[in-house]
């Protein structure tokens, strides 16, 4: 518990709740209401003003959940810089990203991986399969890249 001199003469007692870092303001909790008080209203402190965290387990907060959702959101950014590529143009990398929608695709140089099964290459018109695939879904990925192409108006 502390006490806060205001310059209005008030003596507030209560309980530290935060203190702002940005605007240096004090938020006391008093009989289960909050009061902030700015520095430049506060003559003087009297008690003690460390803050205690709550033990993270109290807040309903788990470690691994933290570590695992940061992990997720760490291999989401990777493969988001993976599927940008500085060497083609943005129309290119327009189809690209259309194609990732529907589609895992990565970049093997500046040609297109479809399912790690299927290429893209230069001028992005055709699609071929990778030597030892099986390559039966070589009509529905080219069908794709056609109906992709037409929506970027890249046939033109």
């Amino acid at each position: 518990m502390i006490k806060i001199h205001s310059q209005n003469g008030k003596v507030t007692e209560g309980e530290v709740y935060a203190v702002d870092p940005v605007s240096k303001s004090l938020v006391l909790k008093v009989n289960g209401c909050y009061s902030i008080f700015n520095p430049a209203q506060i003559v003087k402190i009297e008690g003690d003003i460390t803050l205690k965290s709550p033990p993270l387990a109290e807040l309903g907060i788990s470690i691994a959940n933290i570590e695992k959702k940061e992990l997720a959101a760490l291999k989401a950014a990777e493969k988001a810089i993976a599927a940008i590529n500085n060497s083609v143009d943005s129309d290119v990398q327009n189809l690209f990203d259309r194609l990732n929608i529907i589609y895992p695709c990565s970049w093997e140089q500046n040609s297109i991986v479809i399912l790690d099964e299927y290429v893209v290459e230069a001028p992005y018109n055709a699609v071929s399969v990778k030597p030892g695939k099986d390559g039966s879904g070589l009509e529905r990925v080219k069908k794709i890249l056609e109906g992709e192409r037409k929506k970027l108006k890249l046939d033109a």
